[in-house]
């Protein structure tokens, strides 16, 4: 399977504010998540902001809220937050090759649960289907 993946660098913002640009509470309201999870994302290197403010807040862009939606939505689908920051750290280092390989590796992981849900809902179904009916 071939894999079409381009990479968008996040370019440094000056310190005054565009229109998309986030505070973190911001953000963190946007994405529907707390800020102290947009700290530990960014320790954890899956974010970081673009500037700050000459009161040292933090500014993010449009791209931290894509972060954010991606690994929401990672994690949602259960995949492990180590898998999530390898591959925010491969879209960062900009290789294109690197990106493939992580993207193949994701792809790869979530037919593994796809079809580990499938086993479960034929377990299930069958489970269910064994039960006596009430007469």
């Amino acid at each position: 399977m071939s894999v079409n993946f381009r990479v968008v660098r996040v370019k440094q913002m000056a310190t005054d504010h565009h229109l998309n640009d986030y505070t973190i509470s911001q953000l963190a309201k946007d994405a529907g998540i707390s800020t102290s999870m947009i700290r530990l994302y960014e320790q954890q290197g899956i974010l970081s902001p673009v500037s700050r403010t000459p009161c040292g807040y933090r500014v993010y862009d449009e791209q931290a809220l894509v972060r954010l939606h991606i690994v929401q939505a990672g994690k949602a689908a259960g995949i492990p937050v180590a898998d999530l920051v390898k591959f925010m750290r491969t879209v960062d280092d900009e290789c294109q090759t690197a990106c493939c390989h992580e993207v193949t590796r994701l792809q790869q992981l979530i037919a593994t649960k796809q079809s580990d849900i499938s086993r479960f809902k034929g377990f299930i179904s069958r489970f269910v289907s064994d039960i006596p009916t009430e007469t």
